[in-house]
């Protein structure tokens, strides 16, 4: 057994909060991925329900292993649910979450760096995006900052002789918790002694000798989960696939946009230096009101749910509206809400959810057609799980 990762060993960053850590690596030839291999400082910090993973680059989750709460310090190999093969060109990303306290080596990704045998790269941050990381654990992590995070694989050479199946449908089923699949495979090397197996999306598999497999989740909510077919001559084939598991009415989940917005609100009027700044915050801009102020504005929420709760993924504009013939007064307030409101997620109390994270994406000066109006347009995106009661 082989691994990926042949440079320096990563140094352990202290940082509180949550994230998916990864790393986009490539076959240089034909190879079998057979773990997930994950360094761990002596602080690292407990995260129940840790799941390793490999997906391809667009996002689609190939394999998962399941591993401990506590890592042992140093590294450390955890099982795949499947092999996954790679043939030479092919890339995937390896990536595990953490609650805290991770392995990193800062810019190491400036240059691709060939594993031992040269069977395996882990790509140059300046060639394709890397060092990559989500803030919502579980995630795919399409966020890179060129840092090599201490995750890697573990694999054998070569790959299984013949043709994999084909997956051509996964028809999913539901009621209540109770959620059956029906795979359909072909196979020129036929079915017979194939084996059915599907990744559910909570940490457990079921595999049988039928295409028809059941499963009975604890939680409500979108799960992600991955369907693998093995013909009798260890070749796979795969697919993924989602299912909502939809509670009875009057359970699940509970919009957070009223509360965050409220949030937001009693964020920004709360603070003096701002409101020292503009006539008023907004939802609904009073008739007349007096420049320069400031207006909560339109939101866009989509469901992003994982480890068997409620999240959400939301956008929230906030414009500032000032009356001179240049942008600095609305500059300036822009700057005041960003520091109010940037990477602040604990300054943010929202009624029964939880704000994970919250990101300024972008400030922007929007021309009008009044020569003495200026218009700010700031975006947020807030990630929020719901707490359950």
């Amino acid at each position: 057994m082989a691994v990926g990762w042949s440079g320096a060993d990563p140094q352990e960053a202290a940082d509180p909060e949550d994230y998916e850590l990864g790393s986009r690596q490539q076959a240089n030839e034909p190879i079998t991925l057979t773990h997930v291999r994950v360094w761990a400082g002596e602080n690292e910090i407990d995260y129940p329900g840790r799941v390793g993973k490999i997906w391809t680059t667009s996002g689609v989750l190939l394999a998962s292993a399941v591993m401990p709460t506590s890592l042992p310090v140093g590294w450390s190999t955890h099982e795949l649910s499947s092999p996954v093969e790679r043939l030479a060109g092919e890339q995937y990303v390896v990536s595990y979450p953490t609650g805290g306290n991770y392995g990193v080596l800062v810019d190491a990704l400036d240059d691709a760096v060939v594993s031992a045998d040269g069977a395996v790269t882990t790509l140059s941050s300046a060639a394709v995006p890397n060092g990559v990381y989500n803030e919502n654990p579980g995630s795919f992590p399409s966020l890179s900052v060129g840092n090599w995070y201490g995750v890697d694989v573990a694999y054998d050479l070569g790959v299984a002789s013949g043709t994999a199946p084909t997956i051509t449908a996964v028809d999913v089923a539901s009621d209540g918790l109770q959620v059956e699949v029906t795979i359909t495979a072909t196979d020129p090397d036929g079915l017979d002694d194939a084996t059915y197996r599907v990744d559910w999306g909570d940490g457990t598999t079921t595999s049988g000798s039928t295409p028809i497999l059941t499963h009975a989740y604890a939680t409500f909510g979108v799960k992600a989960i991955l369907a693998r077919v093995t013909d009798a001559g260890g070749l796979s084939g795969y697919a993924a696939a989602a299912v909502d598991v939809q509670a009875a009415p009057g359970d699940g989940s509970q919009s957070p946009i009223h509360p965050v917005q409220a949030a937001i609100h009693a964020r920004l009027t709360g603070d003096n230096t701002l409101m020292g700044m503009v006539t008023g915050v907004w939802d609904q801009v009073p008739e007349p009101a007096v420049k320069p102020y400031v207006r909560i504005g339109d939101h866009l929420s989509i469901p992003d749910n994982d480890h068997g709760g409620f999240g959400r993924n939301i956008t929230v504009t906030v414009h500032v509206w000032t009356e001179a013939r240049g942008n600095a007064d609305g500059q300036a307030i822009a700057r005041r809400i960003g520091v109010l409101l940037d990477h602040r997620p604990r300054e943010l109390t929202v009624t029964g959810h939880r704000v994970v994270s919250i990101r300024n994406e972008f400030d922007q000066a929007v021309p009008t057609t009044d020569p003495q109006v200026r218009h700010h347009v700031i975006r947020f995106r807030i990630i929020t799980s719901q707490v359950e009661e």
